[in-house]
């Protein structure tokens, strides 16, 4: 789907840019997770975005002009946020641009994406945790339900209904 001049796409039909996207979900997460190798995120990656046929999880990937700029996943529960949204479910999350392309709408047409892909599916509600996101995944539609803790920090919660 073209959204805005970029393409937005599953990373299953684009196996030569899985080595950047485990890349970024390293860089994204290495913080939280130290001691976590970037070949640990790459058999990560492959377990839940590509090794399976069902449509979710699911890691959408978007192009402008043939370059990769942007990612995010739509996971199952996340049993690293603490009660009670460990029973949540879907979660997006790892939206990450690269600086180079920040500002030109692209986490929110990725977003978008997974709105409309969700809510083909069936999907009711979508949930996304974030400490510096707010304002993304307002603009998205989100609202938000609460605080919750995260491996060690403080999160806010949002959710969407469809």
């Amino acid at each position: 789907m073209v959204r805005g001049g970029v393409l937005i796409g599953d990373l299953r039909s684009y196996p030569d840019d899985f080595p950047q996207v485990a890349i970024w979900v390293w860089q994204q997460w290495r913080a939280l997770e130290p001691g976590r190798r970037l070949t640990e995120a790459e058999q990560a990656v492959a377990e839940e975005f590509i090794n399976h046929d069902a449509p979710f999880p699911a890691c959408f990937v978007a192009f402008h002009g043939g370059t990769l700029v942007g990612m995010a996943n739509l996971s199952g529960p996340d049993s690293d946020i603490a009660a009670p949204y460990d029973a949540a479910s879907p979660w997006i999350s790892s939206v990450f641009v690269p600086e180079t392309h920040r500002g030109r709408g692209i986490a929110l047409s990725i977003l978008t994406h997974i709105v409309e892909a969700a809510r083909a599916a069936g999907i009711e509600d979508l949930h996304v945790h974030t400490t510096d996101g707010h304002e993304l995944y307002r603009k998205a539609g989100f609202h938000e339900i609460g605080k919750a803790d995260y491996l060690g920090r403080e999160t806010t919660v949002m959710r969407m209904t469809l």
